[in-house]
């Protein structure tokens, strides 16, 4: 007998889970709902070219799937409603226009929601980003004000002042922590990426928090916890995001309390309850360092998923890798940079073109990443040192007259 499988939530975990599926030969009936109306559309272009060209009529958010996708692979996408609840017992899910669905085998894919400031909440003018339609209300709000304030200096936060800055507008950027990605970067690739920010006159605040934001005619007037205060017309919260977990809470289904309530899954993804899987944002894995926030992890997270599911036994997981666009420059990062160890050494190696270069993180002279600003070639050998677990020499990566590519083969050798 074939099962039947619901996924709840058409990001790019739920729909790599489902064309993961339909790839290794399930037959059985394959359902996805999520709350967003409309195909799903990719995730990064929001912060980037859906701000930049959104007011462009000839410009579209593009699909993760074409729309023939879902009918050639024999997938009812239900989009426009909601999961109200689960019935465990019945293995049943209950729906916002009142129809319910049954399960064999219900796969929770429902992302992570922004966080929001009770300050800022309030405010018409005050924007988070998550979804096309924020993208397109920030778009719209940059054709009519003329400065923003982004609160928030992550990955979100500074594609945003990035796009905000190509439409002529004025930022400036809030920041708690003492630099930007200071939970995921190197100080050399804060250092780089403030100085192409401040290049194109983006106003840095570090080391602040706001503590009130008051109104004054069309404008915001925000007051930080260090004294003084900065004045725009619009705000933008990117100050990270919380696991979208509320199924798991009224299921009871396990969740990590130290990790934003999200939902405890087990290496195969499998929950408190063995009917139920849980991937992406939504999910952490146990004996996982961190919870990563990635398209290239949720997508990952969808096939092992479905390997699980089609009881294909554990799948060799890749390197975990992140990428970022701001202007004409991109941030690419291989591994997870090793901030909170001892015995660290970062090397810094230029690049072969231009201003790139990419800094190498090791642990004990292990290597555990490469960060690449503008430098593709360093990122693409360094992701393949991490995926066969070659360490080569903190001393060859430190002489640019060694090539990447000959220090490669000689690690190889060694094995």
């Amino acid at each position: 007998m074939e099962k039947d499988i619901v996924i709840v939530g058409a990001g790019h975990a739920g729909l790599s889970c489902a064309e993961a599926l339909r790839t290794k030969g399930f037959k059985g009936s394959l359902t996805i709902v999520d709350g967003q109306k409309g195909l799903p559309k990719e995730r990064p272009p929001l912060s980037k070219g859906a701000i930049v060209n959104g007011i462009n009529e000839d410009y579209s958010i593009p699909l993760i799937k074409p729309e023939n996708w879902y009918l050639e692979n024999n997938i009812e996408l239900k989009t426009g409603i909601t999961v109200t609840s689960i019935d465990r017992d019945a293995r049943e899910i209950n729906l916002s226009n009142k129809n319910t669905i049954s399960y064999t085998t219900l796969v929770i894919a429902t992302g992570a929601m922004p966080i929001e400031l009770e300050i800022t909440q309030k405010h018409p003018q005050s924007f988070t980003l998550r979804t096309s339609k924020d993208a397109q209300e920030i778009s719209r709000a940059a054709s009519t004000f003329k400065s923003a304030l982004i609160i928030g200096c992550g990955y979100i936060g500074l594609e945003v002042a990035a796009s905000l800055t190509e439409r002529g507008l004025k930022v400036t950027v809030l920041e708690s922590e003492e630099r930007p990605l200071a939970k995921i970067s190197s100080s050399v690739i804060a250092e780089k990426l403030v100085e192409i920010h401040e290049r194109r006159g983006v106003k840095f605040r570090f080391s602040n928090a706001v503590v009130k934001v008051d109104r004054l005619n069309t404008e915001f007037r925000a007051l930080l916890q260090t004294g003084g205060y900065e004045i725009a017309e619009m705000i933008i919260t990117g100050i990270g995001v919380s696991p979208d977990s509320a199924l798991a809470s009224s299921s009871s289904l396990a969740q990590n309390d130290n990790d934003k309530n999200s939902i405890c899954v087990n290496e195969n993804f499998v929950t408190s309850d063995h009917h139920i899987l849980a991937i992406g944002d939504v999910a952490k894995r146990v004996g996982t360092e961190k919870r990563i926030e990635s398209v290239d992890n949720a997508q990952e997270d969808g096939k092992q998923a479905a390997a699980h599911i089609m009881k294909e036994g554990k799948h060799p997981r890749g390197v975990p890798w992140f990428w970022s666009d701001q202007y004409d420059k991109t941030l690419q990062i291989a591994g997870l940079v090793p901030l909170d160890y001892v015995n660290v050494t970062m090397v810094s190696r230029p690049g072969k073109r231009g201003d790139g270069f990419s800094v190498w993180g090791y642990v004990d002279e292990k290597l555990r990443s490469v960060e690449a600003f503008s430098d593709p070639a360093a990122f693409a050998i360094g992701k393949r040192f991490l995926s066969e677990e070659l360490s080569p020499a903190s001393s060859e990566i430190m002489d640019p007259s060694i090539d990447l590519k000959t220090i490669f083969k000689r690690r190889r050798a060694k094995v």
